[in-house]
């Protein structure tokens, strides 16, 4: 077999599958072991470390993408697809419901809780949407149940009280649901994953110019990406979460450093913490690994968009004999190594002056 019929041949025989960012799992930043991802995946096909097992037992559910709270998990280009399909429906109103459901749904997962809350914040934009969350109160996956509650929390936190009452419906009683699920033919089915399939993510995606080519194809924030462009064009405010940094900041970069997804950055001509929003994910690395505790946590903030953030101006602590920068204030006003050179340097003169007498 020919390396092009080899390539071929993989292409139409490779199961769809979501894609792992191991180096953006917060694992690397953190000494407890985050296993949300293998937690709730339903075919143990995800290791505790991200260690795949086999992706022949995927049932490609996203489930893990939106567990994982940094986004380091991609959900595959096939369902990425099928969630924007839904912008061009034909009704104004849109009905989203798990396979439990039994209803004419006009978009079906085996759970809710596989749309992460930036999917149906996109979606919003488009349609109004209303979610089947009867099969919820008989269901006996907390996992799912927990995920699901998260995600509903996030997107309200997001659009705010008014829009979210205005844009989302959860119907929780079975008067509320659409009719009994039609059957579709075998020409049916196929005309519907055709009709699902035609709006390309990666050419959505390349209409955004602020993004570089290297971010097109970066990690599980696609959504995020999309988002942004809405938000400008819209105009009106939403609610975000922010890392609460203290003015007295020193701008050592260790939670530059650890952040697993880039979100943070020190702009050093202008001394200043900015942080790229559409990246952040509220996982709490940066307050983690601050050494003088400046990051307090998570604070909420207005937005009309996902546009870079100052979130303070530092003040360079420098020694002030060498003038290296120093993570921390220090009494004598020198860096570790050369508080450490001139505690030397008296040891030896307080000796010479012994030896002399």
């Amino acid at each position: 077999m020919g390396l092009l019929t080899g390539f071929a041949w993989s292409q139409l025989t490779e199961l769809p599958h979501p894609k792992i960012n191991k180096a953006q799992c917060v694992n690397q930043f953190r000494r407890r072991n985050c296993t949300a991802c293998a937690d709730i995946c339903p075919g143990q096909v995800i290791g505790g470390k991200l260690e795949v097992k086999s992706w022949s037992s995927c049932i490609d559910c996203g489930r893990c993408a939106s567990a994982c709270e940094v986004r380091a998990i991609t959900v595959s280009e096939q369902q990425l697809n099928q969630c924007l399909s839904l912008r061009t429906a034909k009704e104004d109103t849109v009905w989203l419901g798990c396979e439990h459901s039994g209803r004419d749904n006009d978009f079906t997962r085996a759970c809710l809780c596989e749309l992460t809350w930036e999917c149906l914040a996109y979606l919003s934009f488009y349609k109004r949407l209303v979610l089947d969350l009867v099969p919820c109160q008989t269901c006996e996956q907390s996992d799912c149940k927990s995920l699901l509650v998260k995600n509903l929390q996030m997107l309200h936190l997001f659009l705010g009280e008014e829009r979210f009452h205005s844009k989302v419906v959860l119907a929780n009683a079975e008067d509320t649901m659409p009719k009994p699920q039609k059957e579709l033919s075998r020409r049916g089915l196929f005309h519907q994953v055709a009709e699902m399939s035609k709006s390309g993510a990666g050419t959505l995606l390349k209409q955004y110019p602020f993004l570089s080519a290297e971010e097109l194809n970066l990690d599980g924030l696609s959504f995020r990406k999309l988002l942004h462009g809405q938000m400008k064009q819209t105009g009106v405010s939403y609610h975000w979460e922010i890392p609460a940094v203290s003015s007295d900041c020193t701008g050592c970069g260790l939670c530059v450093k650890r952040c697993p997804t880039k979100a943070l950055r020190i702009v050093e001509e202008k001394s200043m913490l900015v942080l790229d929003s559409w990246r952040c994910v509220q996982c709490k690395s940066c307050a983690i690994a601050c050494p003088q505790k400046k990051i307090s946590g998570m604070e909420t903030v207005t937005i009309h968009d996902f546009s870079p953030l100052c979130l303070t101006r530092y003040q360079k602590l420098t020694c002030k004999k060498c003038g290296s920068v120093m993570k921390a204030k220090t009494q004598n006003g020198m860096c570790v190594a050369c508080s450490r050179k001139s505690m030397t340097e008296m040891i030896q003169r307080r000796q010479r002056k012994e030896e002399s007498v």
